[in-house]
């Protein structure tokens, strides 16, 4: 099952998964030659689904929070409410909960409030709480659908979740993440697994936003835990669905003594899986076994040497009433820009704001994996040019029109260059591998994407919408120099009204969108 952590494998996964002009990536006898293509092969299933069980439905009349998105989003929105049951459906719904449908050649396509590239949404949600206000303690997964919690165990696990992250505490509720492959490498065969990770970051990037406008302590990220344990807890098989993400919601408190682990349902993902080899490789070889390999993983974290994070001033916040909730309703994947000016305010304090450092296990307090190159385009204030983006100040590299180099470095996309400037998230691939193994190559695409989720509330925010695209790795790295690009977000001025999405149980009804379904923007 390759448990050496070795840097190896995702070295090898990144070079044989880099795309090169006209989406050309290296040939390789592992990779899957008997897939049909996704305009051949039926389209995986949106949601995983449990026949019968018990559901618990969340609350749906959710008193709004009154937090600006700007106040959340540079961190200045801690309000000390309690954790309870509402608290949980808002940070569920407003996260991973449905937003838009519409219906398309007969069937129903359902649109999440998170962005996901293809419309894909390779994740699933589950809950692992002790009692709460109207809500008893247990293991639960998000039925998004029915904005529900489907009951797995009873009795409170989070001892178990403590155990797996090799903690002696534990806090009042986790929300554990996992992939699901199969839905995303139906379209980007074995790119399929950075876009588990990208999305899983887009989607963190409102979910810490939100639990961290309403709850008394900063969520925390973690990524060092036995990934063995769980799976068990959640009932994932480990191939078709495995665990990537934590979160710790609440307060610390000492661990309760952790029950014993029976049968759980397992859930319907798909009828037909197609499985990528060196997806499920490079997953595989990260894994950590016992408590002693995740507390050296976190160690080694916390002595890395990683890029200085940039922070926001009290001065720069701009002036915007807009709400956290609403900015994350009215947020999409822009299709098409219209060109115009950006306000300094996006830029400057946007980028920041997105920018800023985490409560997490990868990476030391105040560093990142992640840094950000930026082609300027039309932007208040600000010349045209290609700028590195640095512990908050922008350094200009390349003065002058950079609109062609962005649309041809992002796969020739017209929204890299219509936009009002284009933001390249960066890591050191062998850097971050050497640091923390292939376990570590999680950490930069989940950052990435963390920051392209909030860059897409910022924008929002200040009345601009985003787009999160894909590149050519090779040409990319070549004009950047010394990193490798993780994720590309454009940021501009929509060429349409964007249609509110919904609230829970009442998403959207869409009878059109300005690009082919399920377009992200992303390829």
């Amino acid at each position: 099952m390759g448990m050496t952590n070795s840097p190896d494998a995702a070295r090898e996964y990144h070079r044989l998964t880099s795309y090169t002009t006209g989406f050309k990536t290296p040939d390789d006898p592992r990779k899957n030659i008997e897939w049909a293509g996704p305009m051949k092969e039926p389209r995986p299933p949106q949601f995983k689904t449990y026949e019968g069980g018990v559901r618990l439905p969340l609350p749906r009349d959710l008193a709004a929070l009154r937090i600006s998105a700007v106040d959340a989003l540079s961190g200045r929105a801690l309000s000390g409410a309690a954790l309870d049951a509402a608290a949980i459906a808002r940070i569920l719904f407003y996260s991973a909960g449905l937003a838009r449908r519409m219906d398309h050649d007969g069937r129903t396509v359902w649109f999440r409030h998170s962005g996901s590239a293809g419309n894909l949404f390779p994740l699933e949600l589950y809950l692992v709480t002790r009692a709460l206000d109207g809500l008893s303690a247990g293991v639960y997964q998000y039925d998004v659908l029915e904005h529900a919690l489907v009951a797995l165990r009873s009795a409170d696990h989070r001892g178990n979740v403590a155990q797996a992250l090799a903690d002696d505490a534990v806090a009042s509720a986790y929300i554990v993440i996992t992939g699901i492959p199969w839905r995303t490498t139906w379209k980007y065969r074995d790119r399929g697994f950075r876009h588990i990770y990208w999305d899983a970051g887009t989607m963190l990037g409102q979910l810490l936003t939100l639990a961290g406008a309403q709850t008394v302590t900063t969520p925390q990220v973690r990524l060092g835990f036995v990934d063995e344990q769980l799976r068990e807890l959640v009932g994932a098989d480990g191939i078709d669905e495995f665990p990537i993400a934590v979160v710790a919601l609440g307060r610390s408190e000492r661990a309760p003594e952790s029950p014993a682990l029976g049968d759980v349902p397992r859930g319907l993902l798909s009828p037909d899986l197609k499985r990528f080899p060196i997806t499920l490789l490079t997953q595989e070889s990260g894994a950590l076994a016992h408590a002693e390999q995740v507390r050296a993983w976190r160690a080694a974290a916390q002595r890395a040497d990683a890029f200085a994070a940039p922070i926001t001033s009290e001065g720069s916040l701009p002036s915007s009433e807009v709400s956290l909730e609403r900015a994350i309703r009215i947020r999409g994947s822009t299709r098409r820009f219209a060109r115009g000016t950006a306000p300094a305010a996006l830029l400057r304090w946007g980028l920041a704001a997105s920018a800023r450092p985490i409560e997490c296990d990868f990476v030391g307090q105040g560093r990142t994996w992640i840094e950000h190159f930026v082609l300027v385009h039309d932007a208040e204030g600000i010349a045209p040019g290609t700028y590195r983006f640095l512990a908050g100040s922008l350094a200009l590299m390349h003065p002058g029109d950079v609109r062609a180099t962005a649309a041809e470095l992002c796969c020739e996309q017209a929204l890299a260059s219509d936009g009002a400037f284009t933001v390249f998230h960066a890591t050191d691939v062998d850097r971050v591998t050497e640091a923390l193994g292939s376990r570590g190559y999680r950490a930069p695409l989940l950052e990435a994407g963390i920051v392209e989720g909030r860059l897409h509330l910022t924008a929002a925010a200040l009345g601009l919408g985003a787009s999160g695209l894909t590149f050519y790795d090779q040409e990319t790295n070549a004009y950047f120099g010394d990193l490798d690009a993780m994720l590309v977000t454009a940021v501009g001025k929509p060429a349409y009204r964007a249609r509110l999405g919904g609230e829970p149980g009442r998403p959207t009804h869409l009878h059109g969108l300005p690009s082919p379904i399920g377009a992200s923007g992303r390829r």
